[in-house]
């Protein structure tokens, strides 16, 4: 037996042994307690961002919500299983995990075993869905967390992640984890049977699937541009000059005075006119303190400051006259 064969037999014998240990009496609820406020957490920070009109900012928490909710979905069926009676599952024997291993590095383009850090990962080739290249991927099984929601990782070899969000390499992956759909039943099985095989076809099969409604980010907009107030994807985008956004035609603001491109967020008009301006291109009235244009200011006044304070110095005139008369 080559020392390969060994190690992978070790292997083989080391993951047997974690799917036949008794399961804890005890219920952890520590990472469904850390999911569920983070949920809770990502909810507010979404009705804050909206609340402002924030547009970008609500886009990137929706996509973090999903992605805390399918978090806490995995814990809670850990959680659900733990309150269970104990049910001894049929497990692979040793031999058969061992020739699963083996399967695996006649299927996959790479598979290392380590067996000091418990783990098993499996290359896919490059995946291409619907014409968009997102190359290939590592499966990274931890075979001491069989059974958990966070047995397993998907991350990106060479990451070609979605222009309007850095955290998706995939349609159905954000960060390492994998959106599992229809999947998640069938992988939560292979693992706690041993089917390592099986496991890993299932999630590279989910790889190798879109599905356009539970798609993080849209193949169609992977990597176009995304206006970041309306959420169009654009073709001609401007650069918002204060805080760097992009946004379309329709949603840019052109200052009038210097031709500035402002976003909906850093948008500003002048108090007299409400034509657009900068910042920058706008003086505060001395008196009233309105950001007001330059063809607006009269004496640095805003024109009702300035009709205010000339009415009243007509009437201190007239009161002079007539109190001189007298």
């Amino acid at each position: 037996m080559t020392n390969c064969n060994k190690a992978v037999l070790r292997a083989a014998v080391r993951i047997y042994e974690r799917l036949t240990k008794p399961a804890p009496n005890s219920v952890s609820v520590g990472m469904f307690d850390a999911a569920s406020n983070l949920c809770l957490d990502v909810a507010r920070k979404i009705q804050k961002a909206e609340a402002r009109g924030w547009h970008a900012a609500t886009r990137r928490l929706r996509s973090e919500l999903a992605t805390a909710l399918e978090q806490l979905t995995g814990h809670v069926a850990d959680v659900r299983a733990a309150l269970e009676p104990p049910v001894k599952p049929l497990v692979m024997p040793t031999p058969q995990i061992y020739r699963d291993l083996l399967a695996l590095q006649r299927e996959f383009e790479e598979v290392k075993i380590d067996v000091q850090k418990s783990r098993v990962t499996a290359r896919t080739s490059s995946i291409e869905l619907e014409g968009v290249y997102l190359g290939p991927f590592d499966i990274v099984l931890y075979w001491d967390r069989l059974g958990l929601s966070d047995a397993y990782e998907v991350i990106a070899v060479d990451p070609l992640p979605a222009t309007c969000n850095d955290n998706v390499t995939h349609p159905h992956v954000d960060g390492d984890r994998l959106c599992e759909g229809d999947g998640r039943l069938p992988i939560r099985n292979a693992q706690r049977q041993g089917r390592l095989f099986d496991f890993f076809l299932i999630v590279r099969q989910t790889l190798e699937t879109y599905n356009p409604s539970s798609a993080y980010v849209d193949l169609g907009e992977w990597s176009g541009q995304r206006c970041e107030d309306c959420d169009s994807t654009i073709e001609d985008s401007f650069t918002c000059r204060q805080c760097s956004a992009t946004v379309c035609d329709d949603c840019m603001s052109e200052c009038l005075c210097c031709d500035a491109i402002a976003c909906s967020d850093c948008k500003t008009t002048c108090a007299a006119c409400d034509d657009p301006f900068c910042s920058k291109c706008l003086t505060p009235c001395i008196t009233c303190k309105d950001s007001i244009c330059k063809e607006c200011s009269l004496n640095g006044q805003c024109p009702d400051c300035e009709r205010k304070n000339g009415a009243e110095d007509v009437q201190l005139v007239e009161e002079s006259t007539a109190s001189a008369a007298v």
